[in-house]
């Protein structure tokens, strides 16, 4: 019998646990500002080398947030900037240095990205920038406000 209300006490207990984080989880969806801190990135944007000749291409660089703890939540669109950009094979690749997410504040429960495209005149992607050059998630805001991007050619 006593290891019965043992066990019962034990499920109560986790049942509460979870429930209580739940309801955490909930209450902070939208997220909490902090008073002061903007969303501003300082982003270097450098083409790759082994790019090939383009002309009049569209560079698209979006900051988007999304909350941390809710899966499957579409993220939201901080800022977005665009340019035209072109390159002429074997001179030096472009630097440009960006400045996003001034007007914003920064939501203590939601993680940063960037998406750094180059379009062709057809829309299709032909760069894709990655975060210090390389593969994997751009986040940004959580070490540092600068970043470094290498825009790389997406492969056919």
């Amino acid at each position: 019998m006593d290891k019965i209300i043992k066990n019962s006490f034990l499920i109560l207990k986790i049942i509460f646990i979870f429930a209580a984080s739940l309801l955490y989880g909930c209450s902070n969806f939208g997220g909490n500002l902090i008073e002061g801190a903007k969303t501003t990135v300082f982003v270097t944007l450098e083409l790759d080398s082994k790019s090939e000749h383009f002309d009049e291409r569209v560079l698209m660089v979006n900051l988007y947030e999304h909350p941390n703890f809710i899966a499957d939540v579409q993220a939201t669109l901080v800022d977005s900037t665009t340019s035209y950009v072109d390159y002429i094979e074997g001179t030096k690749p472009f630097t440009l240095k960006l400045r996003l997410g001034e007007s914003s504040n920064i939501k203590e429960d939601h993680k940063y990205y960037l998406s750094v495209v180059i379009l062709d005149a057809k829309g299709e992607r032909t760069h894709y920038g990655y975060k210090n050059g390389t593969d994997g998630f751009s986040s940004v805001l959580n070490e540092s406000r600068e970043v470094f991007i290498i825009l790389k050619p997406i492969s056919n």
